[in-house]
């Protein structure tokens, strides 16, 4: 038996999600989860993924300092570093490259963000068909969805507001990358809608302010905004994205269905610019 943490919002627990079902395969075991908060909270639970967890038994059997869970990001790093190092069944993610799964056979509990393209290899529809709510959708969300797909939508994703806060860790994508862009989608896309997403709706609108009377643009005001997992899949049904370093859009790029998607991400990921191999082949990075 293995176990995967998740942590994070619905793009990291949705990597965390995939990188399960890899190891699942991989070492042909149940794979389950553990939850450094209550798992009745995550959003991926919202969705028709199926999470077994495991009881606390078994994360006690993993995990020395069981504790870290609930507290601060900052000590969490240091109590997950110190498992790593004392706890032989402790696999803590350093890095943000590919990890050697198969080295990692003798591992029982896997701490990590897993934001690697290569650990989805063929699982597209897999996936597709996992992170579907499991309720349905609103009726809002079917109108919503019907719309993006309707015409030839550019899913625009413009995140500030929390990236701003971070930004040293996060790199903000700035106006130049949307600019740029905004201009490579224009040539390339017969009448493009810009579908704008943002968690900073005013922010968003500055800087679309240039592309006045050139572009066609669509805000999603606070009053349009669904929640996290459907608004995901309204954005995954415009027919092109472009998209900030988000694991949030990440995934409703990822999801669109169909061919001739043009995709758009930064070369950037992070702001240390160290090396994370998420962008699949196809996508431009700019």
């Amino acid at each position: 038996m293995k176990i995967v943490k998740f942590k994070g919002g619905l793009g990291n627990q949705l990597f965390q999600y995939a990188f399960a079902r890899h190891i699942s395969d991989m070492f042909g075991e149940e794979v389950l989860f553990d939850s450094q908060t209550n798992k009745d909270n995550l959003e991926i639970t919202r969705l028709s993924a199926e999470c077994k967890f495991a009881d606390e038994k078994a994360v006690k059997r993993a995990v020395i300092l069981k504790g870290f869970r609930v507290a601060s990001r900052t000590k969490r790093k240091i109590f997950a570093a110190v498992n790593s190092f004392f706890n032989p069944k402790y696999f803590f993610e350093k890095s943000r490259e590919e990890v050697n799964v198969l080295k990692l056979k003798n591992k029982t509990y896997f701490d990590g963000y897993w934001q690697c393209r290569n650990y989805l290899k063929n699982r597209k529809e897999e996936l597709y068909q996992a992170f579907k709510p499991k309720s349905g959708f609103s009726e809002k969300a079917l109108k919503d969805i019907a719309f993006a797909s309707s015409k030839q939508t550019v899913c625009l994703g413009i995140r500030l507001g929390d990236y701003t806060a971070e930004s040293r860790h996060y790199m903000v994508c700035g106006g130049e990358y949307y600019k740029n862009a905004i201009e490579y989608c224009l040539k390339n896309i017969d009448n493009p809608l810009f579908y704008v997403f943002s968690n900073d709706v005013d922010g968003a609108k500055e800087i679309m302010a240039e592309f006045d009377g050139r572009a066609e643009v669509k805000y999603r005001e606070e009053s349009d905004v669904l929640v996290n997992y459907e608004e995901m899949w309204v954005m995954a049904a415009c027919k092109h994205a472009i998209i900030p370093n988000s694991t949030f859009h990440w995934w409703a790029a990822y999801l669109k269905q169909g061919d001739g998607n043009l995709i758009i991400a930064p070369k950037t990921w992070f702001g240390d610019g160290k090396k994370i191999d998420i962008v699949p082949d196809g996508w431009v990075t700019i």
